[in-house]
């Protein structure tokens, strides 16, 4: 009996003291679940955080970006409404003065003087870097493009001192049909059949409002249309000039001489055409006005006319910098609506039903001819670009190296009609 007893007493003691080390080891072990969890839960909080952070690095870049653009949208804006401006108050300060002093050679040549003036503040003050030593060949190659410069601006000033301003910048609408033609009789650039179809519109419309126009005559319509000859005319010579430029520009005097950019042909065309023109107004008009009629009003006028218009050819070429060709000359059209709306409004310009429909059909056949003409380009850029990702990806074989080429003139690069489709501002060059 005690035996048993014993025995069963030394079991009981047995399973007792496991039963405290179990609990004891439960004990240990509960506090390095806990850490264990805690640190899972810290790496996890961790790499939420992490994730937080990407989300929002990924949100402010888009929004810089985002405001990147909204800043450039702002830029432009701010220089297309600036080139209105400034063709728009060009277009009222010269008419103004023209109705009171008739004579358009003496405004044309205060115009570019002012001009001429502009352009060299640019270059004394460094705003504009003025070009080196100027060839010969370029001052030859100059001229030219400075008369026809000169022309162009003394016929608009005459059609716009005899007709209303809006039938002028009609009549002007018809810019394309002389650039398509100069285009295919000296640069070889042949029209698509769009183009072709487009300018239709263009011409009828013209010809629909000068029936019609009640302020038509002939000295008005004949000079409107000597600008648009004159006025392409320079594009196209221009346009011939900066590509023998671009080609090699020690052909255009030496190593000594340097190619000019197209401000500084525009400030060089300027110059030469204050030059031509202040001799040209003395002997046409120089002793038929009388000086009474100079006012400090008329003064004004004459200067901020100028003053304009050297504002509307910098900021087309602010434009032009930051946008494509096509783009710009989609904002000339634009602006030659908004000249011909605001001129009539301001200058209370009367026009008949026919007027209006021929005014309209013009304008709407530059707005389709522009179209046409980003069509063409749109499609060469997709086919060089085809044949570019071709060329790359095509495996040649190995040949041996070519020899080195021969010393020549390289070959002219392909000029675009949207590349002359700038406008009269100087910019086409």
């Amino acid at each position: 009996m005690k035996a048993t007893w014993s025995a069963q007493a030394t079991a009981h003691g047995r399973l007792g003291g496991r039963g405290r080390i179990h609990r004891c080891r439960k004990k240990v072990q509960a506090p390095s679940r806990i850490a264990t969890q805690a640190a899972a839960d810290a790496k996890g909080v961790q790499g939420l955080s992490q994730g937080n952070h990407r989300q929002v690095l990924k949100t402010l870049v888009v929004i810089r970006k985002s405001w990147r653009k909204v800043q450039e949208g702002i830029v432009l804006g701010t220089l297309f409404g600036s080139w209105y401006v400034f063709n728009i108050a060009f277009n009222i300060y010269n008419k103004q003065a023209l109705q009171v002093f008739p004579y358009p050679a003496t405004c044309t040549a205060a115009h570019v003087a002012v001009g001429a003036l502009v352009m060299l503040f640019l270059w004394i003050t460094n705003i504009k870097k003025k070009p080196g030593r100027i060839s010969k060949a370029t001052w030859t190659a100059v001229w030219p493009l400075a008369f026809l410069h000169s022309a162009g601006f003394l016929t608009t000033n005459i059609s716009l001192g005899s007709v209303a301003v809006s039938f002028t910048h009609t009549i002007k609408a018809l810019e394309p049909f002389f650039s398509v033609m100069l285009s295919w009789l000296f640069l070889g650039t042949v029209p698509s059949l769009a183009v072709v179809a487009s300018l239709l519109p263009i011409v009828g419309g013209v010809i629909l409002a000068s029936v019609s126009e009640a302020s038509f005559n002939w000295t008005g319509f004949v000079s409107a249309m000597g600008s648009n000859l004159a006025f392409q005319s320079r594009n196209v010579l221009s346009k011939r000039y900066m590509q023998a430029a671009s080609l090699d520009s020690s052909e255009m005097g030496g190593e000594n001489c340097e190619a000019l950019d197209n401000l500084n042909l525009f400030a060089i065309m300027t110059i030469c055409a204050t030059l031509i023109l202040v001799p040209a107004a003395l002997v046409l008009e120089g002793f038929k006005f009388v000086p009474s009629m100079v006012t400090p009003k008329l003064l004004w006028q004459i200067f901020a006319a100028g003053l304009c218009r050297a504002g509307d050819v910098l900021v087309s070429y602010l434009i032009l910098s930051r946008v494509s060709p096509v783009t710009h000359s989609v904002g000339n059209c634009i602006k030659r609506v908004a000249v011909i709306v605001i001129s009539i409004i301001f200058f209370k310009t009367s026009m008949n039903l026919m007027s209006k429909v021929g005014t309209s059909v013009a304008l709407a056949g530059v707005g389709v001819y522009t179209f046409a003409l980003n069509q063409i380009k749109a499609r060469k850029s997709r086919a060089v670009a085809t044949v570019s990702t071709a060329l790359y990806t095509r495996k040649e074989p190995k040949r041996p190296p070519s020899p080195p080429p021969k010393q020549g003139r390289a070959r002219e690069p392909e000029v675009l009609q949207s590349d002359l489709e700038l406008g009269d501002d100087g910019a086409g060059i």
